[in-house]
């Protein structure tokens, strides 16, 4: 006498290996793009996709940091906040591992820069020539309410312009800082900031004097 079959019991077979994970971004990127993978935060998060409903494993320099699962939709995120990343650059990959235990080959390099130093202040600006219209050319006095102000900025940075202290919306062109506000008369402290590609301010400059009189 043959019993009645037993209840199912559903079995997946899965012998084939998840695709290698995507690195796409961190958390904070504070560089100038917002994308460049360069930051002045050493507590980050890594985020990525893998595989749905994977493990995934993330590697620092080719060295496990820890695991994490992605969700039904294959998006992960791994907390790495919990410790501090000296200044340097780094390789981020990840390799992810399925549900039935085939893992994967790793990720390709996300490469990233963590930078969390300030740039040195700046020397002192100079109003140019052309724009200094004053009894001499070099003394700081002009007629022009928009005067332009050498500066230098290093490779990869950005300038910020500050009259009295204040930050004043400016064009840098070619190691020349123009505001692109008018400046009502009367006598100025002129200054300026770099940030680095990190996003990471400097000190302001030494101050520059000035005057202006567009009044006849």
């Amino acid at each position: 006498n043959e019993s009645p079959e037993s209840a199912g019991l559903p079995i997946q077979i899965d012998t084939a290996d998840p695709a290698a994970p995507v690195v796409t971004d961190i958390s904070d990127d504070t560089g100038v793009s917002g994308t460049d993978e360069i930051t002045s935060d050493n507590t980050l998060i890594f985020n990525g996709t893998a595989e749905a409903d994977s493990t995934v494993e993330v590697f620092i320099d080719g060295v496990s940091v820890g695991t994490t699962t992605t969700d039904g939709a294959g998006n992960w995120s791994f907390d790495h906040t919990g410790t501090v990343l000296a200044d340097n650059t780094y390789n981020i990959t990840a390799q992810a591992t399925d549900v039935a235990g085939n893992t994967g080959p790793l990720s390709a390099a996300l490469p990233i820069e963590v930078d969390t130093t300030d740039p040195v202040a700046p020397v002192a600006p100079d109003m140019t020539a052309a724009t200094d219209t004053g009894v001499s050319n070099t003394d700081d006095e002009t007629s022009d309410n928009t005067p332009d102000f050498t500066v230098v900025v290093p490779a990869g940075h950005t300038a910020t312009l500050y009259v009295d202290g204040v930050a004043v919306a400016a064009t840098l062109v070619g190691g020349v800082l123009t505001p692109d506000v008018a400046l009502a008369d009367g006598p100025y402290t002129i200054t300026y900031t770099v940030t680095d590609p990190a996003g990471n301010e400097s000190p302001e400059s030494a101050g520059l004097p000035i005057q202006i009189d567009t009044a006849d």
